[in-house]
């Protein structure tokens, strides 16, 4: 009973309020999407005991690097019955207690559009391409719908890749494999927080978050990297290596 009163109140506080909308029907764990002539990309992330924001730039973050603009988004939320009552402000889905558990676990999936005119891919890259990081490594977690939107705007990247917990040593060779190629990377010209730099630790396998990976035609480097910069999260965007 103490568990079902639990339930109730953080649904009832948390999820509910957030997830009315017109897409959402009954308690608000259905929804009813309008469909579109464009592709639609999906992406699932679980997460223990998470930062939301973190959570949600990580699922958007992977929607952008394949060109899809992210609309709409579901959660799954289990949160153990000994998990104080979180604060957070949540936007809704499904929600159970897990008896015995002490922590909160969140699933998130989202989805995007992918415009017809987009093809994304790493076995699109060209020997001679450029390699754009779009921030520094060290940095917090970020949203980078701007940063994407402003490349969009002057160049169409062959590959965009978001690199994780492996850090930019795992990532490169994840690109490798896909793309079947080499990946000349100046570790000399990555970008890193003051932080970082202070910290004495492996830059290349420091765990990223709120950057991203992308190569794009070495002729449009100069555009794509100024409209990185211009956002509040590109500041300190640099051209890092080259394809082949």
């Amino acid at each position: 009973m103490a568990n079902e009163s639990i339930c109730r109140n953080l649904v009832d506080r948390l999820v509910a309020p957030g997830f009315r909308n017109e897409n959402t029907l009954g308690d608000g764990n259905v929804a009813v999407l309008a469909a579109h002539s464009e592709r639609t990309a999906l992406t699932t992330a679980s997460f223990i005991s998470p930062d939301g924001a973190d959570a949600v730039n990580t699922v958007a973050n992977r929607l952008l690097s394949v060109g899809a603009f992210p609309r709409w988004l579901t959660l799954s939320l289990r949160i153990g019955d000994n998990a104080d009552d979180a604060e957070t402000e949540i936007v809704s889905a499904d929600m159970s207690i897990m008896a015995g558990c002490d922590d909160i676990e969140l699933t998130l999936t989202a989805l995007g559009i992918v415009r017809p005119e987009i093809d994304i891919d790493p076995g699109c890259a060209e020997s001679g391409d450029a390699v754009i990081l779009t921030g520094a490594v060290g940095s917090g977690s970020a949203s980078l719908g701007d940063i994407v939107s402003g490349i969009f705007d002057v160049a169409t990247p062959r590959a965009m890749f978001v690199p994780g917990r492996g850090g930019l040593e795992q990532a490169f060779a994840d690109l490798r494999r896909l793309t079947g190629m080499e990946i000349t990377v100046d570790r000399r010209a990555v970008p890193i927080t003051a932080a970082l730099a202070t910290s004495g630790a492996a830059v290349m396998n420091t765990p990223c978050r709120g950057i991203m990976i992308i190569v794009v035609d070495s002729e449009k480097a100069p555009e794509a990297l100024a409209a990185c910069r211009r956002s509040a999260h590109g500041s300190s965007a640099a051209v890092i290596g080259h394809v082949g």
